[in-house]
């Protein structure tokens, strides 16, 4: 079974009110930002996933075309494989070491 599709879909869920979180007490956070991650197989399966996002990071690496000709296509059950490739993708991205 191998991934067929993915899509990207970015979530901002607001908060009644805003409020300072004690761990970042500088940042006012109005909402719960994310990114709903659609798998659709070809078998015709359809999985969810959730990625917290403070900002672009999963959007930008969703709308990436070597990540998307990366993981098309891969078996569904090489998610281990397709980790380190995100996991090497995401320091190329953004320099992170």
């Amino acid at each position: 079974m191998k991934i067929a599709s993915l899509e990207f879909i970015p979530v901002s869920v607001p908060f009644p009110a805003p409020f300072r979180p004690a761990w970042i007490p500088d940042t006012i956070v109005a909402a719960r930002n994310g990114t709903l991650i659609k798998l659709v197989t070809t078998d015709g399966i359809t999985g969810y996933g959730w990625q917290n996002s403070q900002g672009m990071e999963i959007r930008t690496i969703g709308e990436a075309s070597t990540f998307q000709k990366y993981v098309l296509g891969q078996e569904v059950s090489a998610f281990e494989t397709i980790i380190k490739f995100l996991s090497g993708f995401s320091t190329r991205m953004y320099g992170v070491e």
